[in-house]
């Protein structure tokens, strides 16, 4: 059976966390997928974030086979790194606490697909972009669209921390990222020096997930 890690990246902010599951459990169909769940919940030191609730959400829901409840802040490079050398699975959705996802998805073509063809490091899910975001279409995008089946898969010109599944290997190539203010840029330069493709699922245009609005703290 085909084999998928979930990393969900929180950050204390219980109300984000729910609602971000919520839909995931709703709109994400994950049958015939064997699937383990691993969260991290990245200390912020901000009146406005409770770390203590959160966690004792995540290990009241008895869902996550690993937790990762550091002490003191990681920040996103450091908890990237850290997140992504406990996965045994080929294939990761990359999913952090404030994303909602819009449409039904099923995961285990889109993980076939990567399967049949090696050249695909990730499948993200976008918020609505259009021709005119040149940083992340090419021009004459059409071109760049492939067909597999009902599925069709547009390659992009740039990385993303929005819900997406990637391949384990090519992440792990990626490492590490800097544990700096910026690290989120760290990973996506090192993801495209190693010359790895990016696919978007759909045509440009097409939403599959919002990105919703949380406490924004602390060096996350």
């Amino acid at each position: 059976m085909l084999s998928l890690s979930i990393i969900v990246f929180s950050t204390g902010q219980k109300r984000m966390l729910k609602k971000t599951l919520k839909y995931l459990m709703k709109r994400v169909d994950l049958s015939g997928l064997s699937v383990r769940w691993l969260i991290s919940d990245d200390y912020v030191d901000d009146p406005k974030i409770d770390n203590a609730a959160c966690r004792a959400f995540i290990k009241e829901m008895g869902l996550f086979e690993y937790c990762y409840f550091p002490e003191k802040n990681q920040g996103f490079g450091g908890v990237i790194n850290y997140m992504y050398r406990q996965v045994k699975t080929f294939y990761v959705l990359h999913l952090e606490h404030d994303w909602k996802f819009l449409r039904q998805i099923t995961l285990r073509p889109l993980i076939e697909i990567m399967e049949a063809h090696q050249e695909i490091t990730c499948i993200r899910f976008n918020k609505k972009i259009t021709k005119a975001a040149a940083q992340v279409f090419w021009p004459n995008e059409p071109e760049r669209q492939r067909q597999f089946g009902p599925y069709i898969l547009t390659e992009t010109k740039s990385w993303t921390t929005n819900p997406t599944v990637y391949r384990t290997a090519h992440m792990l190539q990626a490492l590490p990222i800097d544990d700096r203010e910026d690290s989120e840029i760290s990973m996506k330069e090192n993801l495209s020096a190693l010359g790895f493709r990016s696919y978007s699922l759909g045509r440009p245009g097409e939403t599959y997930v919002k990105h919703l609005k949380g406490v924004q703290a602390g060096r996350y």
